[in-house]
């Protein structure tokens, strides 16, 4: 998200260049410019920034502790660019006076995100039938959405605008999760997220990002992949040998 007057919008700068030269263009833009972002986004940047030769050390980072505070700061005059989730971004595009100045289109490889509910080790290790029922609940909530988007969706628009105080009309709930986002069902989480012969398997994106991180002096040698999702795909295994619990996740298709 940029500030409108500063620059192009997108869509405007493709019409007029093309998409290869406008993504050019645009990531060169962003030299000497100030980003209002969590920490998890810096990698996002990073490796955008790496298409044309630039690097961390030639943009500024503004941190904050969640995307509302990056985005009030954005809007209230702090940093040149702002990227956060979908529903923070919808809603500045909303206001008068932001922009989009690039979406997917300008990012690397680091422009896949896969959001999944956190866990210590230890909890799904020693808690581990607690463990195998909520990752149940997980893919029976993905079971329910699909059986009714529309509905799923305006219960999750309204319980997002309380929790936010923004106003997500339902519509756009809808739309996040049905052209930006893709929930996982437990059939295409054994076909790509946990499956080493898929392109989506998630150590190609973690290795990814650990080699981003270690070149840019963000993390030290030697990070070990398995400490983000190994203990997970071994929960995930055990929940296929529970006929119990899968019949219960398909019960909501």
């Amino acid at each position: 998200m940029g500030r409108e007057g500063e620059l192009m919008a997108w869509d405007d700068l493709v019409d007029e260049m093309g998409l290869e030269a406008a993504r050019e263009y645009r990531l060169n833009e962003f030299e000497g410019k100030t980003f209002a972002i969590i920490p998890p986004r810096r990698p996002l940047i990073v490796d955008a920034l790496n298409q044309v030769g630039l690097t961390a050390d030639d943009v500024e980072f503004l941190y904050f502790a969640d995307d509302a505070r990056a985005a009030l700061a954005f809007m209230t005059g702090s940093g040149d660019f702002y990227i956060g989730s979908l529903p923070q971004q919808t809603a500045l595009l909303r206001e008068d006076g932001f922009i989009n100045v690039g979406g997917d289109e300008i990012l690397g490889p680091a422009g896949m995100w896969f959001d999944t509910m956190l866990s210590t080790d230890a909890f799904m290790i020693e808690q581990r039938e607690t463990a195998l029922r909520t990752l149940a609940i997980m893919f029976a909530s993905t079971n329910l959405f699909y059986s009714d988007p529309w509905a799923y969706s305006e219960v999750a628009a309204r319980l997002f605008s309380d929790f936010s105080g923004m106003d997500v009309p339902t519509e756009e709930w809808h739309t996040f999760m049905t052209v930006y986002d893709e929930l996982q069902t437990v059939e295409m989480v054994e076909e790509g997220f946990f499956n080493p012969d898929s392109h989506l398997y998630w150590r190609l994106t973690v290795e990814f990002y650990i080699d981003l991180l270690i070149e840019e002096g963000s993390v030290d040698p030697g990070l070990c992949p398995d400490e983000f999702y190994g203990e997970s795909q071994s929960l995930f295994f055990d929940l296929l040998e529970r006929q119990d619990l899968l019949d219960k996740i398909n019960s909501f298709r």
